[in-house]
């Protein structure tokens, strides 16, 4: 239908001048208006929907103005009602009634590309906004395992019928103008248009109604499992006898009201569609984990789940989010990790159960199975460490230490409770464990925790060197702490933050009461038996005066050395130690150098023994060697002969000069001498090493094999036998306890595994 602008105006009974001017001037040219608007806006056709005209009262109009095609010359104005459809050439004045100024959200200046399909998905995503109202009011169902499901399902259901219905009805029955051009085009349509109002009210009602109180439950249920902190903790105040959280209705009321003054529904959509698409993401995810970490307590009823049908829902969620609006898309991406990190700072650790460990689990049985022991090769050695201690309080430097040299190797921290078994009436291993992973914790270290109950320490620390590790993650080297425990080094501010955990733990031994819980014949056979058991055994001395802030506050010019002293101090005629230990020294002090402020403050330091004349030789063989290994470090060698000769005559022919000696010839040394060598001699040999340590933050030493196999031997012990043991044991403790007395931190290591492909 087509009538004059003013022929329109009189019969809609408009008398606003706003609009007449805005028409004069977008429409007339200058001289008409100087002639006359009136006249020309007499004659300016305008197109109209004949319907609109009848049925609505045009209160809000737009109006374009275009060119008819079949008269270029000819301009025309189209009302639409409310909305307006894109026309190639419109020019919008929006007005209504009272005075020029209604907007729409979308006109026919939107550029076509916003009008996609991806953003009628959001619009129209809106219906499956209460998948999970069910779930978010479970707390208010009577059986919420039956409920939820069967709810959500027969609710999607029925909604997605009728959605259907009404978009293929509406397709067949509606014009495209009518679609794009009237929002609410179904109540003109309607037999009984009062039905469609009242549709409208109890859907929005429902929907505000089912966003409210399900939003505030969750709130309600954060702020109760104190998951944000302090900051979620005031939500958890309850008014109602019944449970109602009025807090949180109270604050979502709020956010929503803040929500709505962005003033245009529209625009609101693709923002909380994207959310929603996100949720969804996780409950697919998290459906998908748990039915491929095979966790048998999650059993679903839907006999149709398969983690394939999650993964296509994850990935269909994900699409979409991109494809609404990839900007929307990345700020819900930084929200949500905003939140994760909030969690992990103030949120507190619960008992409920993480998916990442059930994940994890099944990583780490699918790979660990892989890990063929059978398939070891020196290549990839790295050292998997048993740290063996009595009582932590005095050996945090060295648990430390043992963390920093692990080199992402596995890292067990190993404890006997010397009990009988047979007097337990409930296994005190669980407790105690957590105790000891408490201060794992607080220590940041990067271990596990292994404890066995045995009246009989060497026992017991036996079958945890055998059973600690799981198939090719077991231990290789075991790291025993001293018998004495010294001084306690938990400094009194860590003793504050952890006061329970810490009189958890046994006082500190002095050092009278030094082998209380184990003799020295077992400490010396534990050695054995470690060595036996092809094991690395290493032997920790003085580590409590370890102090890293030194490291750290090391002037400009000064210099901290880590010492390698490849030199069996216990073996006057053969002084160098096996290629496979000798190796193995430089490999350990290599791994610590590798590590953080190790590298950056400290250099490394190998000491060598040398005899008349062979000073050059000897320091040229080892860089040699150290090259070989990519290996830096300062060669230093220091005459063998002058520091013995006092003590002992040696015959120069039985002078080792070779840079390494073969296994079998150390075992035959090994058995024909007894370390029986006076006191004085490794009292000036720990003198020597101390006038060269000054300046020394840890030292490697060789840790010579007990000699005790003869008494392991034979079963049938007599008592001149053990009291023989005995006195080897002692002379083997006491010889090792004057050589290390007041040395810096020092590491005694006797190396049985190859550990590179460089041969001397």
């Amino acid at each position: 239908m087509a009538v004059s602008f003013l022929t329109l105006c009189k019969k809609l009974k408009f008398k606003n001048k706003s609009l007449i001017d805005a028409v004069a001037t977008l429409m007339c040219s200058d001289a008409e208006t100087a002639a006359g608007p009136m006249q020309c806006l007499n004659k300016l056709p305008c197109v109209i929907d004949s319907f609109y005209a009848l049925k609505d009262s045009f209160e809000q109009m737009q109006v374009c103005r275009t060119v008819v095609s079949q008269e270029p010359q000819r301009k025309s104005i189209f009302f639409f009602n409310r909305t307006a459809a894109h026309l190639p050439g419109c020019t919008f004045i929006p007005f209504c009634n009272g005075g020029i100024g209604y907007v729409t959200a979308y006109s026919p200046t939107t550029p076509p590309e916003i009008l996609t399909p991806s953003f009628l998905f959001s619009q129209s995503l809106q219906w499956l906004h209460s998948i999970l109202a069910g779930a978010n009011l479970s707390g208010e169902l009577k059986d919420p395992s039956v409920a939820i499901p069967k709810g959500t399902l027969l609710a999607q259901a029925y909604t997605y019928v009728i959605y259907a219905l009404v978009y293929i009805l509406a397709a067949f029955t509606c014009s495209t103008d009518l679609l794009q051009m009237n929002y609410t085009f179904l109540q003109p349509i309607n037999f009984c248009p009062i039905l469609v109002f009242i549709g409208t009210v109890l859907v929005t009602m429902s929907a505000a109604l089912s966003a409210m109180i399900g939003a505030s439950r969750i709130l309600y249920a954060i702020a109760k499992d104190d998951v944000f902190g302090v900051v979620s903790r005031p939500f958890a105040v309850k008014a109602t006898r019944k449970g109602n959280p009025y807090l949180s209705v109270l604050f979502t009321a709020f956010l929503v009201q803040l929500v709505l003054l962005i003033g245009n529904v529209n625009s609101l959509a693709p923002i909380v569609s994207i959310f929603f698409l996100m949720v969804y993401f996780f409950v697919n995810l998290a459906c998908a984990l748990l039915d491929i970490s095979s966790a048998p307590n999650f059993r679903p009823t839907f006999k149709y789940f398969s983690w394939h049908v999650s993964f296509l829902g994850m990935l269909g969620c994900i699409t979409m989010i991109f494809l609404i609006s990839p900007e929307y898309a990345a700020g819900c991406l930084l929200v949500l990790v905003l939140l994760i990190v909030l969690i992990s700072v103030v949120g507190p650790s619960t008992g409920w159960g993480s998916i990442s460990q059930g994940l994890t689990f099944y990583i780490v049985r699918k790979f660990l199975l892989r890990l063929d022991p059978r398939k070891d090769h020196v290549k990839f050695w790295r050292p998997q460490i048993l740290l063996l201690i009595n009582n932590p309080k005095s050996c945090v430097p060295l648990m430390n230490f043992t963390n920093d040299l692990k080199k992402s190797g596995l890292y067990v921290i190993g404890h006997v409770l010397p009990t009988c078994w047979d007097g337990l009436t409930d296994d005190p291993v669980p407790e105690k464990t957590k105790t000891w992973l408490a201060l794992v914790d607080f220590l940041q270290l990067k271990a596990f925790v292994e404890m066995t109950v045995n009246k009989s320490i060497r026992e017991g620390i036996l079958s945890l060197a055998r059973l600690s590790g799981l198939g090719g993650l077991k231990p290789n080297t075991v790291i025993m702490g001293p018998s004495t425990s010294g001084t306690k080094t938990l400094s009194k501010r860590a003793a504050a933050r952890i006061r329970t955990m810490i009189n958890e733990f046994p006082e500190v031994r002095n050092t009278v009461d030094s082998y209380r819980d184990i003799t020295i014949i077992e400490y010396v056979n534990i050695i054995e038996d470690l060595i036996t058991m092809n094991k690395n055994v290493c032997l920790a001395r003085n580590f409590n005066s370890l102090d890293l802030t030194k490291l750290k506050k090391r002037a400009s010019g000064e210099e901290m050395f880590i010492d390698v002293w490849l030199v069996d101090f216990f073996k006057p005629t053969y002084h160098f130690v096996t290629e496979v230990s000798s190796l193995f020294l430089l490999q350990l002090a290599r791994i610590l150098m590798m590590k953080g402020i190790w590298s950056s403050r400290a250099k490394m330091r190998v000491f060598i023994p040398s005899s008349d004349g062979e000073s050059q030789q000897m320091i040229s063989s080892v860089k040699s060697l150290l090259v070989q290994l990519r290996i830096s470090a300062e060669v230093e060698d220091f005459d063998w002969t002058s520091l013995t000769s006092s003590h002992f005559t040696i015959d120069k022919r039985l002078v080792d000069t070779s840079l390494s000696a073969s296994s079998d010839e150390s075992k035959a040394n090994s058995s024909k001498e007894e370390h029986h060598y006076p006191l004085s001699y490794f009292q000036e040999l720990n003198d020597f090493i101390r006038k060269n340590s000054r300046e020394t933050i840890v030292s490697f030493l060789y840790l010579p094999r007990p000699n005790i196999a003869r008494f392991r031997s034979n079963p049938d012990k007599s008592a001149e036998d053990n009291r023989e043991e005995l006195l080897c044991c002692e002379k083997y403790m006491e010889q090792l306890e004057v050589l290390t007395k007041w040395l810096p931190p020092s590491l005694l290591v006797h190396g049985v595994s190859a550990v590179t492909v460089t041969s001397f």
